[in-house]
């Protein structure tokens, strides 16, 4: 028997590279993780493989920060949880959400990407 190789594994979410590949559909209710990582990754131009890297270019950092965004906002997660999720310390989701809400606000490019990705995703962003 042949076992599904995986490219990407994350605590708790685990994809083919077919499968990180294909997104086009339209999401109704909550979104799985799975698929939320896997729009972000194809609206952001990057593999969902380089979201768990620990590579820091600015698309992959674009990426994270807004998982981590909507891990808070659609999964109502604490900090503390999404440290776990993330195998991160609290801090650095602190600084992440920061660093979100900022550049959202502030960042025209970021804000009409993430925007295509939340209309993806058929979610929204809660206030702050």
């Amino acid at each position: 028997m042949v076992s599904k190789i995986h490219y990407f594994t994350f605590p708790g979410l685990n994809l083919s590279r077919e499968e990180s590949k294909s997104l086009s559909v339209s999401y109704k209710g909550r979104p799985t993780k799975q698929e939320m990582m896997m729009v972000i990754a194809q609206v952001r131009g990057i593999t969902v493989e380089e979201m768990s890297s620990k590579v820091k270019t600015s698309e992959i950092v674009n990426a994270r920060v807004t998982y981590i965004r909507l891990l808070k906002d659609v999964y109502k997660y604490n900090k503390s949880e999404i440290a776990r999720l993330m195998g991160k310390d609290h801090t650095t989701i602190i600084h992440n959400l920061k660093n979100f809400d900022n550049r959202y606000k502030y960042e025209d490019d970021f804000r009409l990407t993430t925007d295509i990705i939340l209309e993806k995703l058929n979610v929204e962003l809660c206030e702050h």
